[in-house]
């Protein structure tokens, strides 16, 4: 709607002129093919500026502007290179090569007017044409892309439920190990538990929703509002885990369509994706097991 009231203004105005309406020498200016030769791309090179200006008198000077979509003026975030000519007729880039370049790095993306300006006789006449800027630092969505965040890494010891001195019990937004005690209070944020699985000879990761109500370790019975935690296994090598940088790769690795079990079997060397009590995505090697429920386990946490 913006370029239909536009171009609406610019004929009016070139019909009123070209009538004796506004001014009774006539004086005008026809622009004729204007146009911006491609796309300016953010930090790229320049782009041409092709069409033709023709004045009934001598055309004293011309410049350019150019305007967003919601007709601000964004000439600023522009340079332009030309050459001035004092002519009734001016062709570019037959007579001057004008050219457009985009040096506003935070420049949005879109399409573009560009206002060609020209003076007769004290009076400015204008013509225009639309063009597009892309800025390849933006998204899809138009907004500039943050820098990745990178991981903080911290390895954790975790001890079985039969543990005496080292907690079973750790939260993942903070590396916080806790004891049975501390874990069951209601806002601790555990994320899992690690212990050993006599029925499933086996160490396990557990949600403390499992670890209450299915795990029968008496002393996690009495659990008050446990989260019920959603993580997988991850496929992933040492070296793969190793060369992950991001916050944003891991979230890229939690995959919600899965299939959330309370309780995992877990090996040396075994790689989960962590969904945890503040809404984050972490990254968890297993890197040593126990034999036993006192035994105990280091997991690296990359959050």
């Amino acid at each position: 709607m913006k370029r239909i009231l536009a171009v609406a203004a610019l004929v009016a105005t070139v019909a009123l002129n070209g009538c004796g309406l506004v001014d009774s020498d006539e004086d005008r200016v026809d622009f004729e093919g204007l146009k911006v030769d491609g796309t300016v791309y953010v930090g790229g090179g320049t782009r041409g500026i092709e069409g033709r200006l023709d004045g009934t008198n001598e055309i004293e000077r011309f410049w350019f502007e150019v305007y967003d979509s919601s007709d601000e003026d964004v000439s600023n975030s522009f340079d332009f290179v030309f050459d001035e000519l004092n002519d009734r007729r001016i062709r570019f880039p037959r007579d001057t090569e004008a050219t457009i370049r985009a040096t506003d790095s935070d420049l949005p993306s879109g399409e573009y007017r560009l206002v060609v300006v020209a003076r007769i006789s004290g009076r400015n006449f204008r013509g225009e044409a639309y063009f597009n800027v892309i800025n390849d630092n933006e998204d899809q969505n138009g907004d500039v892309e943050p820098d990745p965040t990178p991981v903080n890494d911290v390895t954790v010891t975790l001890g079985g439920h039969g543990n005496n001195d080292i907690g079973s019990s750790v939260n993942l937004d903070n590396g916080q190990v806790m004891m049975a005690t501390a874990a069951k209070e209601s806002g601790s944020g555990v994320d899992i538990v690690y212990t050993y699985s006599g029925v499933l000879n086996s160490p396990v990761l557990m949600t403390p929703v499992y670890t209450k109500e299915d795990s029968n370790i008496g002393i996690f019975a009495d659990w008050n509002d446990p989260h019920d935690t959603r993580f997988h296994k991850v496929a992933m090598t040492s070296a793969e885990f190793n060369n992950v940088e991001s916050v944003e790769e891991v979230e890229e690795l939690f995959d919600p369509s899965e299939t959330f079990e309370g309780r995992v079997p877990c090996a040396q060397g075994d790689v989960f994706v962590v969904e945890t009590t503040e809404g984050a995505y972490v990254l968890i090697r297993i890197d040593t097991v126990s034999s036993d429920a006192t035994g105990t386990a280091t997991i690296k946490v990359l959050n």
